[in-house]
């Protein structure tokens, strides 16, 4: 960019330049985490929001920005809970009382900006016109039922990788029309996924534990890279 961006943060006694995370939004503005704080660079000028009487020292990880700039952070202990802070408001949204683990450590916007979580048990919550509704991966393979990664193609499909851990694959399932369907195993590696990524063709890229990548062209599977086969 021809510039340098700095920025220090100082956590008890010590100063830290590395950020925590950085997400950038629609309106080109990028958001990064501290402790307590959101730093917020518009242009050349970095604000910071201090939100430690709510969140102490907690670290502050900016996971997805929804078209509307608003920023979304996971923020309870057990990843519990959802934040949302769009620069002057906070709310924060439980998830306690369903009993869910890990719910806010994968959030992501889909196409239409609606906001996803997911996580352990195979269970997904979208957020639209201020509520949110719990979705639940219909399994077909015993305890391989939580969320590791999801994505969404241009037509905001939901594309979600399950596992048992992170050796144990139980698949990927795509989320249409309000219900989930078993992509296929055939002709993918089935260790369990790191990640997923949609390319600007629409098709699937996954990438596992153990280094291997498959792609899926929305009709089957094919292996690209197995383990540390390059070629």
């Amino acid at each position: 960019f021809g510039k340098k961006l700095t920025y220090e943060n100082e956590y008890n006694g010590n100063v830290y330049e590395a950020p925590y995370f950085i997400n950038i939004g629609l309106d080109g503005k990028l958001w990064m985490g501290g402790h307590g704080e959101l730093h917020r660079l518009d242009g050349d000028t970095w604000t910071t929001f201090n939100l430690s009487e709510v969140f102490s020292d907690k670290v502050l990880y900016p996971r997805a920005v929804s078209p509307d700039g608003v920023v979304w952070i996971p923020t309870g202990d057990m990843g519990n809970e959802i934040s949302r802070f769009d620069g002057e408001t906070l709310e924060s949204f439980s998830f306690a009382d369903e009993g869910l683990l890990g719910i806010a450590n994968n959030i992501d916007i889909g196409p239409d900006g609606t906001v996803w979580a997911a996580g352990y048990g195979g269970v997904a919550f979208y957020f639209k016109d201020d509520t949110w509704t719990k979705t639940v991966v219909d399994h077909a393979f015993g305890n391989m039922n939580n969320i590791s990664a999801f994505t969404f193609d241009s037509d905001g499909i939901l594309y979600a990788s399950t596992c048992e851990n992170y050796f144990s694959h139980g698949g990927v399932y795509m989320y249409a029309d309000g219900k989930w369907e078993n992509t296929g195993m055939e002709g993918m590696e089935q260790d369990a996924a790191w990640d997923l990524a949609v390319g600007a063709d629409d098709k699937v890229w996954y990438g596992t534990n153990y280094g291997n990548v498959s792609s899926f062209d929305g009709e089957s599977w094919t292996t690209i890279v197995k383990g540390n086969d390059k070629t």
